[in-house]
């Protein structure tokens, strides 16, 4: 379960986004997302400038947009994240549309999360994994640099 998103919409219920620096209508859908970027943020500690959020991706031809895309710090696709609402099951057809837009992206991991539930997918693991808490230790190793040893003077 991702963590709950700790700043309430405005009264035009309007949550603020950090990283496309606006606010979006607070759906469903939305806080889930946000819930997922202040996890990304608070939690796996991402830099706001390695993350995009809702941008285009072309699938046969035909543009979409995915949800959250975290780079590494080379620049290339590292996560990439598809939010449904709370209460939509995270399906083989969530799956499919994800793996669509990674068709373009080539992430090589892949969250799906309808808020309440998460499944970290990577070709590496034997079987997705659920739980979040062992989800940002995976994304933490995997896409956070690693300190390298320090040089003495």
């Amino acid at each position: 379960m991702l963590p709950a998103y700790p700043y309430p919409a405005t009264a035009d219920g309007l949550l603020w986004d950090p990283i496309r620096r606006c606010y979006a209508e607070a759906k469903p859908e939305e806080w889930v997302r946000q819930r997922l970027l202040f996890a990304l943020l608070s939690q796996v500690q991402v830099p706001p400038a390695r993350i995009a959020v809702e941008r285009r991706v072309l699938y046969m031809g035909r543009p979409r947009r995915f949800d959250v895309l975290v780079f590494d710090t080379a620049g290339r696709a590292s996560l990439l994240c598809e939010c449904k609402a709370p209460g939509v099951p995270l399906s083989a057809t969530v799956a499919l549309q994800a793996a669509s837009y990674n068709r373009e992206l080539q992430a090589p991991l892949v969250l799906l999360t309808n808020g309440d539930q998460c499944l970290l997918l990577d070709a590496q693991m034997a079987r997705p994994e659920e739980e979040w808490s062992i989800i940002c230790q995976i994304l933490h190793q995997k896409i956070q640099p690693q300190a390298g040893p320090k040089s003495t003077p």
